[in-house]
């Protein structure tokens, strides 16, 4: 999915601005999807600090400057910021002991168990406590700041963010309108290290009639071990992947850890399109009785998206009554978080 552009701190930001807003949402990328929509439903600004390209280490103190850059210069009394990875927080830690100003960290799930950030977990989650608030994806999360002595919301992505076109027929990419509507299996993919892409490609092969449409940038030999009905489109326009999911007869979301929710999950709830996902504890207690729920082996999976697909009617039925009630708890989340940023700020 092509990265949707939005304001971007680099070195040649104007400099002298006065703060436009009290709460900053601040994310070391290009874009991203939850950083938008939280930011939006909580009214902060969503800024993007993105140095691509080069050395790792100048690269982290690139976006290091620009962030301090960019904090003196809109003096938000409330920053939150995205994690991973940890070192965007320093930047932010630095400014807040000098303006007094309070920290919300958004702590995606890699967080805590990404092997690359979960180091780091404890000495993030300490540093929250004594200056602001933990946001988290889900509730075993949650649990696991409370537990560190943190205040804690859990916030599942926005189920506002994704949206069928008008034009549900007519692709960006005419090519994509060939795969046969309600007939194929869409995988949202970051080509991650918790996607098990082996068991994706065994499961294609155990289902040659079915269509796998694998969105993202898969690496050149991965597209040359894939079935010959795997189809890799590459990154494709925001109301593309939103015709792709709403036309799917199942998303299939599969993670190999614990406490990852899944992006595609939040997409296949918005749409009401059925969902194959991995059944781990989260998964399962967010989704309930409308998702349907595997272990990340070939057979399962074929075997989970032949049945979404002869149940899709009844299992799109179901998406759809668990939205609503997804969407207020959603709404109340945020309202907590709303009255935090109002309590300190006031």
């Amino acid at each position: 999915m092509e990265p949707v552009k939005r304001q971007t701190a680099t070195s040649d930001t104007p400099s002298g601005m006065a703060a436009s807003n009290p709460a900053l949402f601040v994310s070391w990328w290009e874009f991203h999807g939850r950083s938008h929509g939280l930011a939006e439903q909580v009214g902060a600004e969503d800024v993007y600090v993105w140095r691509p390209g080069g050395n790792l280490v100048l690269r982290y103190l690139r976006q290091w400057r620009d962030t301090a850059r960019l904090l003196r210069e809109r003096r938000p009394a409330v920053v939150l910021v995205m994690q991973p990875p940890p070192v965007a927080l320093l930047p932010v830690l630095a400014y807040a002991r000098r303006s007094g100003a309070k920290i919300a960290g958004d702590l995606h799930t890699g967080a805590f168990n990404d092997p690359k950030w979960a180091w780091s977990t404890r000495w993030v989650l300490s540093r929250l406590r004594r200056h602001g608030l933990v946001i988290v994806t889900n509730e075993a999360l949650k649990r696991i700041a409370e537990q560190q002595g943190c205040q804690a919301v859990a916030v599942h992505d926005s189920l506002d963010e994704t949206r069928l076109p008008a034009d549900v027929e007519v692709f960006d990419d005419a090519g994509l309108a060939t795969l046969p509507e309600g007939g194929y299996a869409v995988f949202p993919l970051a080509y991650a290290g918790d996607e098990p892409i082996a068991q994706i490609f065994a499961a294609a092969a155990l289902l040659p009639q079915v269509p796998f449409a694998l969105t993202g940038r898969a690496p050149q030999a991965l597209q040359a071990q894939a079935p010959a009905n795997v189809r890799f489109t590459g990154y494709v326009t925001n109301d593309d992947l939103a015709r792709l999911i709403g036309r799917a007869g199942c998303v299939v979301g599969l993670t190999t850890r614990e406490y990852t929710m899944q992006r595609s999950g939040y997409e296949a709830l918005s749409l009401g399109v059925p969902l194959v996902v991995s059944g781990t504890r989260v998964l399962r207690e967010y989704f309930a009785d409308a998702a349907i729920f595997v272990e990340n082996e070939a057979a399962a999976v074929a075997a989970a998206i032949e049945e979404a697909l002869s149940r899709r009617a009844e299992l799109a039925e179901r998406m759809v009554r668990l939205r609503a009630v997804r969407a207020e708890e959603q709404r109340q989340a945020v309202l907590e978080i709303k009255r935090w940023i109002e309590s300190v700020t006031a």
